[in-house]
């Protein structure tokens, strides 16, 4: 039987190949538990890394709950313990959440890849699905609510807005040039800014009192992907752009445009993330290089190296307390001030 003899001479190597691959298969999963377990145990004081979550996107401090959520879904922390707590009630199943906001009534919304919820007096609420008056959109990628208690919501096919309950599309005349909308942000003049961070269809938007301006490379903007914004408390409207090595902070107050780069002492050109904490000290995520943080003019730069659980700083959230909760490509840090971040031995520019 010659077929035989061949498929037996075949099946052996074939069974000692795969084999070969689920060895190689278990020593990388050891090694990442182990270099966890690792970087857990020494890190800088004041410092704790938390994972799962094992990637976060956003984040909400509830009371003593912090929501996270990424590519693990929803994932909730005790502030108190530093430790996995259940998702209260009965929760719909959830994609990669990309985003989570309390409202002012104390309602949770939780954005997705699948649609979008809400948490609301210990039911859930999905609003997603086709029905009259639901969510127009497959998903949400971002979400915001505005001074009036609008809330706004983002996606790939444009966006919409909840009030008088029902939902109400808006865009420009001929319709958002933006492939994606991943960030929404109203400023103190009651100015909406929606972004995207696709790096070729990207761009950003400003919509108030009904009229519409976009900007792009070719009139500001140091790239098209636009990952977050911030108003800063001088007034000033602080944009993070940037993909792969390129971008930068763009900064606008008033006729003034400027830019910050590397050169300046950011962590990178790109720039993943921004935040301006209590003390007024200017936080700068990047996409692979870690963040910078600018306290009394002067720069630092912290890594994976310092303690941080990954190089791109996705979000950031003070607490009341003064603790720092930081999201990142690689999990969620807790910090207990800002003097412990600052001083956690990292490299000044």
């Amino acid at each position: 039987m010659p077929e035989r003899k061949a498929f037996k001479s075949y099946a052996k190597p074939v069974a000692e190949l795969v084999a070969g691959v689920v060895i190689v298969v278990i020593i990388v999963t050891l090694l990442h538990y182990t270099l966890a377990a690792y970087k857990g145990t020494s890190l800088p004081e004041g410092w704790a890394l938390i994972r799962p979550p094992d990637e976060v996107s956003t984040l909400v401090i509830v009371n003593d709950t912090v929501w996270t959520g990424g590519k693990n879904g929803l994932v909730l922390i005790s502030r108190t313990n530093k430790t996995r707590v259940p998702v209260p009630g009965d929760p719909p199943p959830f994609g990669f959440v990309r985003a989570i906001i309390m409202d002012s009534q104390g309602r949770i919304w939780v954005g997705h890849d699948g649609g979008l919820a809400r948490y609301d007096s210990g039911v859930w609420h999905i609003l997603s699905g086709g029905g009259q008056d639901s969510y127009p959109f497959n998903e949400a990628l971002s979400l915001h609510e505005t001074r009036s208690g609008r809330i706004w919501a983002g996606s790939r096919e444009g966006i919409a807005w909840f009030g008088d309950g029902s939902w109400h599309r808006e865009s420009p005349d001929g319709g958002l040039r933006l492939a994606t909308t991943d960030v929404l942000y109203e400023d103190s003049h009651q100015a909406l800014w929606i972004g995207s961070a696709d790096p070729n269809r990207g761009g950003l938007y400003r919509f108030m009192n009904g009229s519409w301006a976009y900007y792009s490379v070719d009139n500001g903007l140091p790239h098209q992907a636009v990952r977050m914004i911030l108003e800063s408390r001088d007034g000033a409207i602080l944009i993070a752009t940037g993909f792969s090595d390129q971008g930068g902070l763009l900064r606008i107050q008033g006729d003034k445009h400027s830019v910050l780069l590397k050169t300046d002492g950011l962590a990178a050109d790109n720039s993943r993330s921004v935040y301006e904490d209590s003390k007024g000290r200017l936080w700068v995520g990047s996409e692979y290089d870690g963040i910078a943080i600018r306290d009394n003019g002067n720069w630092s730069i912290i890594t994976t190296a310092n303690g941080l659980a990954g190089n791109e700083l996705k979000v950031m959230k003070e607490d009341e307390t003064g603790g720092y909760w930081l999201g990142t490509s690689g999990g969620l840090n807790w910090v207990r001030s800002g003097e412990y971040l600052v001083s956690c031995g990292c490299s000044s520019s």
